[in-house]
């Protein structure tokens, strides 16, 4: 099989006072012989098709409802720690 191209994903993590960026490659394989194409599986995820990973997510919610902080204080305040 022969490599023929490579899906890239990324996911944002929250590590306290940190957002974390995870990038993910998916390979694509393609075989000469039989015309086949084989990608790799990709990563689940809390919400599909969203890119927040799932501590990130736990934050905001967590943020939202204990601390009773609008998701925009969180994010502003996320942003000027870092």
């Amino acid at each position: 099989m022969i490599k023929i191209d490579e899906d890239w994903s990324e996911q944002l993590e929250y590590i306290p006072a940190k957002i974390k960026v995870i990038e993910y490659v998916r390979m694509k394989y393609a075989c000469r012989t039989c015309d086949t194409l084989s990608v790799g599986e990709k990563l689940a995820s809390p919400i599909p098709k969203f890119m927040v990973g799932s501590s990130l997510w736990g934050a905001v919610i967590l943020s939202k409802y204990q601390h009773h902080l609008t998701v925009t204080i969180f994010w502003v305040a996320t942003l000027r720690s870092q």
